[in-house]
């Protein structure tokens, strides 16, 4: 059984041999310390341990939680292909199915099957960018990265990749509730990607990542 403790707005995950990856978003049940339950997005540790993100909490438990159960939300794209708006409903088809599909802007669930129980999970949105480069071939120093949009009581992250994609940095959380949602030294590179993730169930809306960068002498 996983062995969960609180530090510093985290909970910390001992799990021999897990199989998550940087991002994946997992479910965490049965954990006797209820504020350890829900939808959670994994922070990869190594192969025995991962973190995800909790808040505040007043009084974190004093020993460590073994009763919870983890399995992975196992997620696929919406693809949308047609879209009418009619009255006060928005309505979108989707692309396999033809099914015609209600966009409800106070619903951020959809229907999630875990061992032949249908349960609501937060709709999981991925914005990744094209390659950045400001049109020099000079590295750039990346001093911060600040995110847009509405305040929310929620969480997103933010990775970027230096080499077309091909790999990622880990996660970054950017707490959506803050007057300013904001990572910082976020190292260099000639020329970067960004992908945002937000997978909880809670309003999200962004309009833009500012970022803030020096170019460099090379």
């Amino acid at each position: 059984m996983p062995s969960i403790v609180y530090a510093q707005q985290y909970a910390f995950v001992g799990m021999p041999e897990h199989t998550f990856a940087d991002g994946d978003v997992v479910q965490v049940t049965l954990a006797t310390f209820v504020d350890f339950n829900g939808f959670v997005t994994v922070h990869y540790i190594d192969e025995d341990n991962f973190a995800y993100f909790v808040g505040e909490i007043v009084v974190p438990p004093e020993t460590p939680d073994t009763t919870a159960e983890i399995v992975p939300v196992v997620t696929n794209y919406f693809a949308g292909i047609f879209y009418a708006g009619i009255g006060n409903l928005d309505l979108v088809q989707e692309e396999s199915t033809g099914d015609l599909l209600v966009m409800n802007p106070f619903v951020y669930t959809d229907s999630f099957s875990n061992l032949g129980t249908v349960t609501s999970v937060p709709i999981i949105v991925k914005l990744r960018s094209s390659n950045l480069d400001a049109q020099t071939s000079d590295k750039k120093f990346f001093d911060e990265a600040t995110l847009i949009s509405d305040k929310s009581n929620g969480v997103a992250y933010l990775r970027y990749s230096d080499d077309d994609y091909a790999t990622w940095s880990k996660f970054l959380p950017l707490n959506t509730n803050l007057n300013l949602s904001r990572v910082r030294r976020l190292g260099a590179s000639y020329r970067r990607a960004f992908e945002l993730q937000h997978s909880e169930d809670t309003p999200f809306r962004a309009e833009a990542l500012d970022i803030l960068a020096e170019k460099g002498v090379q």
